[in-house]
């Protein structure tokens, strides 16, 4: 025997309920999924994206942490060829900036210099930068490539180890 054409209706009705209770956490899931993701770059024009996109995101005052460059020759490329030029939109924008630097690279800081500098004498992690929920790892060498990770999670990991370890940097 067929079921009632009117039960049909009516289980479907109390799915439609059970879905549209459902409904605001999946759309918080999605939301939160379009957020976080991983994207590649490659080349000094793609790091300077890189760079440039990680700190439109940002906000006023936000705090700018890097571990910088370990090479002094990779340093001074990346410093004349990307940072010089993104340098003035993080001055706009009032980033904090604080970097986490090798004794290797310790040189006089230049008179427009913003950054709060401390060093290590040991090695650090790839040249890796954080800004808000962003997390941009970067290799100068030959060609140079990066990835950046939109994370608010993984970008606080991040900052707190930075966190930790400039408590015991150097000035």
């Amino acid at each position: 025997m067929a079921a009632e054409p009117k039960s049909i209706l009516d289980y479907i009705e109390s799915k439609k309920g059970e879905y549209l209770k459902l409904l605001p956490e999946l759309e918080e899931k999605q939301k939160k999924t379009s957020e976080e993701g991983v994207e590649y770059y490659k080349s000094y024009k793609g790091v300077k994206t890189l760079m440039s996109k990680m700190i439109k995101e940002a906000r006023v005052g936000d705090v700018y942490r890097t571990f910088s460059i370990d090479n002094p020759e990779s340093y001074e490329i990346a410093r004349e060829r990307v940072f010089s030029q993104i340098k003035p939109i993080m001055k706009d924008k009032k980033i904090i900036t604080k970097g986490i630097f090798s004794e290797k690279t310790r040189y006089k800081p230049t008179k427009d210099s913003r950054m709060q500098k401390k060093y290590l004498s040991f090695s650090l992690p790839p040249n890796t930068s954080i800004l808000g929920k962003n997390i941009a790892i970067v290799s100068w060498e030959e060609e140079p490539s990066g990835i950046l990770i939109h994370s608010k999670e993984i970008a606080k990991q991040y900052a707190d180890f930075f966190d930790a370890l400039w408590k015991v940097s150097k000035k």
